[in-house]
C-alpha cells in the first residue's frame, strides 16, 4: 500500500506572498503532497517532517521560516478552494487540447 503524504502551510501576511486586489497583503496557503510513501509513518516522523518542510517552503519562497506556519489539513481545506479545483482537473478533456 502507498500513502501520500501531505503537509500545509499558511504563509503569514507580513511575508509578502499575497495580496487582496487592493494592494493589501493577505494571507496564502501552500501544501506540499509527497506521494506514495511507501509505509505509514507516526504521528512524531510527520511532526518532524512537517517542520523540516516548512524550511523548504521558506527557502522556495525566498522568505523567513518566521513567516510559515503549519496548519492542518482541516484548515488548509478550510481556508482554499482545493475541492473545487480538484473537480475541475477531473472535469478536464485532454482532447481540447
Amino acid at each position: 500500500m502507498y500513502y501520500d503524504l501531505k503537509f500545509p502551510y499558511r504563509i503569514e501576511e507580513e511575508a509578502g506572498i499575497a495580496n487582496d486586489g487592493q494592494g493589501n497583503d493577505v494571507e496564502a496557503y501552500i501544501q506540499i503532497k509527497i506521494g506514495d510513501a511507501k509505509k505509514a509513518i507516526t504521528e512524531e516522523e510527520y511532526d518532524a517532517m512537517h517542520e523540516e518542510n516548512r524550511h523548504t517552503v521558506a527557502n522556495m519562497l525566498k522568505r523567513d521560516v518566521k513567516w510559515i506556519t503549519p496548519i492542518t489539513g482541516e484548515e488548509y481545506e478550510a481556508n482554499t478552494d482545493n475541492e473545487d479545483e480538484q473537480e475541475e482537473r477531473d472535469d478536464y478533456d485532454e482532447d481540447e487540447l
